[in-house]
C-alpha cells in the first residue's frame, strides 16, 4: 500500500514538473494554471490535447505549443469538463463533447468551445455508451432518474436534436443496463454486459452479448 501511494505521488510530481517545463519553455504569454484546472485530456488526429480553463497544450512527437482559448460561456464554465462530458470522435478524429447524462453537445475548433445542440440538459442516460456513426452520435442504454433503461438515442448533426431509435417488432430487446462495453465493426455494434440495480438495490452484472445492426436498427 505504501509503495503504491509513493508511486502515485511520484506520478503527480512528474506531471506537475512536466507542465511547469512546458510553461517555462514556451514564449506564448499566458496566465499560470494549476492541474485542477484541466478540463479534458484528449487527442486530435495529430496531437495530444490538454484543455485547461484558458489554454490548450498541444503535444506532437517532441514538439509542443501552448495557445490561449476563447472564453467559455459563463453557464458552462464549471460544468464543461471530463467529469460531466464524454469525448466522442468521428472517423476523421474530430471531437464531440457530449453530456454524460445526454443533452448538450459541444465541439472544440479554432481553440474555442461551441455548443451545437438545441436540446438542453436531458439528465436521462448517465452511464450510457456513446459513439459516432454516419454523421450522427449514438447513445445506448444508461440511467435516468434512478432507473436503468435500454434506450438507443440518435443525435443528428443537421437536426441538432436527440431522437429515439425504434427497433423493428421482430428485434430482440436487451435488458436495461448501464456501463455496457460497445465495439463497432463496420455497420455492426457488439454490446457486451453492463449492470443494473435490482429491487434490493444490489448491483447485478449482465452476462450477455448483443449484436445491433446500425443499418436496420435491429
Amino acid at each position: 500500500m505504501y509503495l503504491r501511494a509513493m508511486k502515485n505521488i511520484s506520478f503527480c510530481v512528474a506531471i506537475f514538473l512536466y507542465s511547469s517545463f512546458l510553461i517555462s519553455q514556451n514564449s506564448i504569454e499566458q496566465r499560470e494554471f494549476n492541474l485542477d484546472s484541466l478540463r479534458f485530456f484528449s487527442s486530435t488526429k495529430s496531437n495530444l490535447q490538454l484543455i485547461f480553463n484558458s489554454s490548450v497544450v498541444l503535444i506532437s512527437d517532441s514538439k509542443y505549443s501552448i495557445e490561449p482559448i476563447a472564453k467559455i460561456e459563463k453557464s458552462f464554465f464549471y460544468e464543461l469538463n471530463n467529469s460531466n462530458f464524454d469525448v466522442v470522435k468521428d472517423s476523421t478524429g474530430s471531437q464531440f463533447f457530449v453530456r454524460k447524462q445526454l443533452g448538450e453537445v459541444f465541439t472544440f475548433q479554432n481553440n474555442a468551445f461551441k455548443q451545437i445542440d438545441l436540446s438542453g440538459f436531458l439528465n436521462s442516460n448517465a452511464g450510457s455508451s456513446k459513439l459516432f456513426y454516419n454523421n450522427a452520435l449514438y447513445s445506448l442504454f444508461g440511467n435516468g432518474y434512478f432507473k436503468e433503461n435500454n434506450l438507443i438515442l440518435r443525435y443528428d448533426l443537421k437536426a441538432r436534436e436527440w431522437s429515439k431509435v425504434n427497433p423493428p417488432l421482430d428485434s430482440d430487446i436487451p435488458k436495461a443496463r448501464t456501463n455496457a462495453i460497445v465495439k463497432k465493426i463496420d455497420d455492426q455494434l457488439y454490446i457486451l454486459g453492463g449492470n443494473y440495480q435490482n429491487n434490493s438495490n444490489q448491483t447485478v452484472y449482465v452476462r450477455d452479448l448483443y449484436l445491433f445492426n446500425l443499418l436496420t436498427n435491429k
